[in-house]
């Protein structure tokens, strides 16, 4: 008994959101690249970048055994599970950023650990200037920022524009809050 088309490509479209997840393991513990802090968001972005090849591999699976006959439904098919694995890979990029540098998400995670946090251990948890130059490191390792002299200015401005987007919805939508 055969198995349905769209079963598998249920099937195929599950494995193509895990892709990003599983190339940032084999890349981090695999292969013990992207370790050191600075590295951490690059080895996510090559992680997604090099999901591409298996994905190409289960678009190949997909067209040669399982999918439609007509030339059509395979590319639209090719498309969809693009798409998918481009949004799986912008939100697990998204999910591993909060969970490293989200102080809410730290802040939980010591509060568990004593079931307290007392008011006192806030500066000794998030020195202040220990904060912006995490962000700066983060920022001159991702190209984002270059030490000219003694300024910083922008580097490649790949997250420029993103971030003025945000700011521009977070203006239409908001116009009055003092973020």
């Amino acid at each position: 008994m055969q198995a349905e088309p769209s079963l598998y490509f249920a099937l195929v479209t599950v494995l193509a959101l895990l892709i990003p997840f599983t190339m940032h393991l084999f890349f981090l513990r695999g292969c013990g690249l992207f370790r050191e802090t600075e590295l951490l968001q690059k080895g996510v972005f090559f992680s997604v970048l090099f999901g591409l090849l298996p994905l190409a591999a289960l678009c190949y699976f997909w067209a040669t055994r399982v999918g439609s006959n007509s030339t059509t439904g395979v590319i639209v098919s090719m498309l969809y599970l693009l798409l998918v694995y481009i949004l799986a890979g912008y939100v697990y990029f998204h999910f591993f950023n909060m969970s490293e540098t989200a102080r809410r998400v730290r802040l939980l995670i010591e509060s568990s650990k004593t079931g307290t946090l007392k008011k006192n251990d806030l500066p000794r948890l998030y020195p202040h200037q220990d904060i912006i130059s995490i962000r700066i490191e983060r920022l001159t390792a991702l190209g984002e920022l270059r030490l000219s002299g003694d300024r910083y200015v922008l580097g490649n401005k790949a997250l420029l524009l993103p971030a003025k987007l945000i700011f521009t919805l977070r203006h239409i939508l908001f116009p009055n809050a003092d973020f």
